[in-house]
């Protein structure tokens, strides 16, 4: 199943809950319903660099890369200079479980020139018997560090069972 919410607020008054810093946070399915080149982006199979360890990447495609896959342990990894990361539009960021809670500071990208979408992919339930569209949005705020933020941060849902 998957699930999101509309973009939050940025600012919040006295006595609102909290709401992200980053302003530009969506629900995957709200950001590709009229955007056929971004649901294309996400879901179909695209030139892809998966990163699963310090010297484990695998590469679908040949050149071109359109997407990086990888958890927040491995994220640092992204801000090496690399010629494979400039034409890259998306980073998939994939979280397991509560223990993906690091900061990724997006200022240290270095190679991602045309870099437009972030995508948390959480594949556990984040938000207990909290409100999903209270819940996700701040979670993922608190994960971006990004003076100059120029991509949109998307959010899904993706978790086996009932919901």
């Amino acid at each position: 199943m998957c699930a999101s919410i509309a973009p939050m607020a940025v600012s919040a008054q006295e006595n609102e809950e909290p709401t992200p810093n980053y302003p530009l946070i969506f629900k995957t399915s709200d950001a590709v319903a009229n955007n056929p080149l971004l649901k294309a982006l996400i879901y179909d199979l695209q030139p892809t660099i998966f990163i699963n360890g310090p010297a484990d990447r695998f590469l679908y495609g040949n050149a071109g890369f359109r997407a990086v896959e990888c958890s927040p342990s491995q994220f640092a990894q992204l801000y090496v200079a690399d010629p494979l990361f400039v034409s890259v539009e998306l980073i998939r960021i994939k979280l397991k479980s509560p223990a993906d809670a690091e900061i990724l500071d997006f200022d240290q990208l270095q190679s991602f020139t045309k870099l437009t979408y972030i995508l948390f992919l959480y594949e556990y339930e984040v938000c207990g018997n909290e409100e999903i569209t209270d819940c996700i949005p701040m979670d993922v705020d608190e994960k971006i560090t990004a003076a100059n933020p120029n991509f949109i941060v998307l959010y899904e849902l993706s978790v086996a069972g009932d919901q």
